[in-house]
């Protein structure tokens, strides 16, 4: 063998060895560009969801705080309070098995409106 046909051989196998190089890197560019995009697909999701999440809770926290003062109202009816600044029209003629029966009503969904919200902090949380 001559030093020109070593000088090619050697030559060819440099070429192939840095085609092979270039196709294992172009590969590796495109695998991680599709980990990529999954990531930030993933990340778009999983901010949404948290969002959703949150105004759940906001949503559940403010039917909770609804209730509460519906049944301090009822309560306040039924102990004789009145405050001036809260029109209580719907309690006015009210007997007091009325009164026991809307805060029994209140107080079951009260707890069934703290319960909904506590469940919705855990899935938040989750």
């Amino acid at each position: 063998m001559t030093l020109y046909d070593k000088l090619v051989e050697n030559s060819l196998f440099f070429v192939n060895s840095l085609r092979k190089m270039s196709d294992e890197l172009a590969d590796l560019s495109k695998t991680s560009e599709k980990n990529r995009k999954e990531i930030k697909e993933a990340s778009a999701r999983n901010e949404k969801n948290v969002h959703e999440a949150e105004a759940q809770v906001e949503k559940a926290k403010a039917k909770y705080d609804s209730i509460c003062d519906e049944y301090d109202r009822t309560m306040a009816v039924k102990n004789g309070a009145s405050d001036p600044k809260k029109p209580l029209l719907s309690f006015r003629s009210r007997n007091e098995a009325q009164l026991l029966k809307m805060e029994e009503d209140t107080r079951t969904r009260a707890q069934s409106s703290d319960a909904e919200y506590k469940e919705k902090i855990q899935l938040a949380n989750m």
